[in-house]
């Protein structure tokens, strides 16, 4: 009996595809659920917005407009046009550059569900650098924009990569408008495909490649020693959850318990682990550790 073939536009829309975007469906949010309203802040997982001149955004985590096809959060965008050229929310794919040298010479394409009630304010980008740091090897391809009906519409878009340090995927804000973002996909192929979810603990694995947190729970860490002087350092190594895509940036959140010691600081850190470690103020017991949800470790590795 002949083998039988089905191109994947044609597969039904509940058979998983290979999804190259990290949280897609905005479900994750490490950092807090908003506003954020800084450009450049990172918000849902490695979903960064960006806005100059007067413009103003707010990204919030939005669990009552949310896409019907089986999501729990989506992302809320309030953008007020001002003096710049256009806001975005973006993901941008390069993993140290090593991820943007491997979709060179592919076809892309994305598709993303959105709300919005403004026309003409909203559609998606696609955009890849060409190698060549936004010159002139640069390519880009938009959506048709959003009619701003108030209901969830696919906005689609494909590109032929000629050559990449990084490829961007954003939902991009020309003129004011709300909005919700959510479900949204990226892959290989000249059709964009429907958005199914990855298991949870999959899509974390992704998040904790670029975003980590650690011990925010009272006594979640303790680190303990019996100094025999004053100076004497004591400490431990923190393995990630997750190898990151570059040697994270290590932050102390919080003032930390401290019995006899001086502020934990860390050392030795690389891509899978780094060292927490104080030093003793005199001879004796010693330790530091988190006394509360609101004290931890943030490990960001953004590339």
């Amino acid at each position: 009996m002949p083998r039988q073939m089905v191109d994947a536009q044609n597969l039904a829309s509940d058979v998983g595809r290979y999804n190259l975007l990290v949280n897609a469906g905005f479900e994750t949010w490490q950092r807090g659920v908003g506003p954020f309203t800084a450009s450049e802040a990172y918000t849902s997982d490695r979903w960064q917005m960006h806005f100059a001149g007067t413009d103003t955004m707010s990204c919030t985590r939005e669990s009552n407009n949310v896409d019907s096809a089986g999501s729990w959060f989506s992302m809320n965008v309030a953008y007020t046009k001002g003096t710049g050229t256009g806001a975005y929310v973006q993901q941008v794919l390069s993993d140290g550059g090593t991820f943007g040298l491997q979709l060179r010479n592919r076809t892309l394409s994305v598709s993303v569900r959105v709300r919005a009630n403004a026309a003409n304010a909203v559609r998606l980008w696609l955009y890849s650098d060409g190698n060549s740091g936004g010159g002139s090897g640069a390519v880009q391809t938009y959506s048709p924009y959003h009619p701003g009906d108030n209901t969830w519409r696919t906005l689609t878009a494909t590109l032929n990569v000629p050559a990449a340090n990084f490829v961007n995927v954003a939902i991009f804000f020309e003129a004011t408008v709300t909005a919700q973002l959510d479900n949204a996909w990226l892959g290989y192929g000249p059709v964009p495909l429907d958005f199914v979810p990855l298991h949870p603990a999959d899509d974390m694995v992704r998040c904790h490649r670029y975003y980590e947190t650690g011990q925010n729970n009272p006594g979640g860490m303790i680190i303990r020693t019996y100094a025999g002087s004053a100076s004497q350092v004591f400490g431990q190594m923190i393995w990630f959850k997750a190898r990151k895509s570059t040697t994270p940036t290590f932050t102390l959140v919080g003032t930390w318990g401290m019995v006899n010691c001086v502020t934990p600081a860390f050392d030795y850190g690389g891509a899978d682990a780094v060292e927490i470690f104080s030093t003793s103020n005199a001879a004796g017991f010693s330790q530091f550790y988190t006394s509360s949800v609101n004290i931890y470790w943030v490990a960001e590795a953004n590339s």
